[in-house]
């Protein structure tokens, strides 16, 4: 009876192995990708160009660059002398303010990489653009392109992406202060109002730069992640069906 009993215990027992063997596969691809923000104001919230979806860090990069960013603009091409432009806001004196800004630049149809450029923001006055703007140099590296399935408000739908690879010890000179936002520019000039921020007005994010230096120990779950746990409990139940089917033979 002990037996009978065991076995029938089985196919519960497989099924919950696979499923843990599923999870641990979605949560090392979702920690391959990255930490991704999505805009706290939803989709659409600013026409074409303007409108940024997405922002993403990432650490899987070739030293002596040490993470890498992306930008998912909603827009598919620019057309003319249009451009996609959007900065990070760093803070790096604790006053809440903007002390330096890396900002990136896409054009074309389909879009591509055109220029990246550093700041020192010398005025030290607003968080949400950088005053008294000094270009500095840095090591940087970016491309872009039209990746499929990556907007995250309409599943299936393509963003316009852009990755760069930083240095941040470089490009900064600490690790001490905060990313303050993301926010795109209706120019390359980033002390010109801001379009469409994905944190503001919300308020700025805890991501600190020393945590952007060090490899994350954890990610936020999108929709790869719920497809692939949406695939594990379907392939146990289907195994734990097949598994009651043969032993009713």
């Amino acid at each position: 009876m002990f037996k009978s009993s065991g076995k029938r215990w089985l196919p519960i027992i497989y099924s919950i192995v696979l499923l843990f063997i599923f999870i641990f596969l979605t949560v090392a691809v979702v920690t391959a990708q990255g930490t991704c923000y999505d805009d706290r104001q939803g989709a659409d919230d600013e026409p074409g160009q303007k409108d940024l979806n997405r922002f993403c860090l990432d650490h899987e990069v070739e030293p002596p660059l040490d993470v890498s960013v992306s930008f998912h603009w909603d827009q598919a091409g620019w057309t003319g002398n249009n451009s996609g432009d959007a900065c990070l806001l760093f803070d790096t004196n604790g006053n809440g303010r903007a002390d330096y800004s890396f900002c990136e630049t896409i054009q074309f149809d389909p879009a591509h990489h055109q220029h990246s450029e550093l700041y020192q923001c010398t005025a030290d006055s607003r968080a949400d653009r950088c005053m008294g703007r000094q270009q500095i140099v840095g090591a940087t590296e970016c491309t872009a392109s039209m990746v499929e399935d990556s907007d995250p408000f309409h599943p299936g739908k393509a963003d316009t992406v852009a990755y760069c690879d930083l240095d941040f010890d470089t490009l900064l000179g600490t690790d001490q202060g905060i990313l303050l936002d993301v926010c795109s520019y209706p120019s390359n000039i980033p002390n010109s109002d801001p379009s469409d921020c994905i944190f503001s007005p919300v308020g700025p994010t805890a991501v600190s730069l020393s945590q952007i230096n060090a490899t994350p120990s954890s990610a936020i779950f999108g929709q790869s992640s719920i497809s692939l746990l949406a695939t594990a409990c379907l392939l146990s139940t289907f195994i734990l069906v097949l598994w009651s089917l043969y032993r009713r033979t």
